[in-house]
């Protein structure tokens, strides 16, 4: 049965396919669980072995720092303002480069892309990139870190919700822009009311004493 209704501009937009993306014209309604669910199967990866990768490779417990201080070779603490300097991206750095994506399907998307990684890893086709990064709000794109573009492209392949047309890396001053991560404060005051969003108290009204 066909619904026969006005629709405007923005809404045709919305539902053409947009060039560059793969259809599935095997899948009917495809969402971003199926295309995790599809990237399980073909790149099985243990659950508590993508744990251990993820606490290798972000906690700050694993690095060896100490406090707000790193060393020298000789013992002498580094102030972490220094530290802080060192970590940003330089000409030497691997460029991040953003690609295009089904809007809604970014997270999934880049959690298949992070296994797809981590099964080819000792395989001759490993993958060159370096991480995949999911900026918060900005809907439609991920961002993959890669000295190359054709790297991006090998990774991107076969992942119907990517497209890795016209790939352009970002500047570097646009790399520090995406990680930079903004603190959301609230203003919240004594005696007001407030919504648990997580825990066993979810969904709970409480009062701020």
């Amino acid at each position: 049965m066909k619904l026969v209704k006005h629709v405007d501009e923005d809404e045709e937009e919305e539902d053409a396919p947009e060039d560059g993306f793969v259809e599935q014209t095997d899948i009917h309604d495809t969402t971003a669980a199926d295309i995790y669910r599809a990237g399980r199967s073909k790149f099985p990866i243990a659950e508590d072995e993508m744990e251990e990768y993820l606490k290798q490779r972000y906690d700050p417990k694993s690095r060896g720092t100490h406090g707000d201080y790193d060393e020298y070779e000789d013992g002498e603490q580094i102030p972490d303002e220094i530290t802080q300097q060192s970590l940003l991206p330089d000409v030497k750095s691997p460029n991040l480069w953003p690609v295009k994506c089904r809007i809604g399907e970014e997270k999934q998307t880049a959690l298949l892309l992070m296994r797809k990684y981590l099964a080819l890893e000792n395989d001759e086709k490993a993958l060159q990139i370096k991480s995949v990064v999911v900026k918060e709000g900005d809907r439609g794109y991920i961002y993959v870190e890669a000295f190359k573009s054709n790297h991006v492209k090998a990774a991107c392949e076969d992942i119907p919700s990517l497209n890795v047309s016209n790939l352009q890396m970002l500047p570097i001053k646009g790399m520090t822009d995406i990680l930079r991560v903004v603190r959301t404060t609230y203003g919240i005051k004594k005696g007001s009311w407030v919504c648990v969003k997580r825990g066993i108290y979810r969904d709970d009204l409480a009062k701020v004493e």
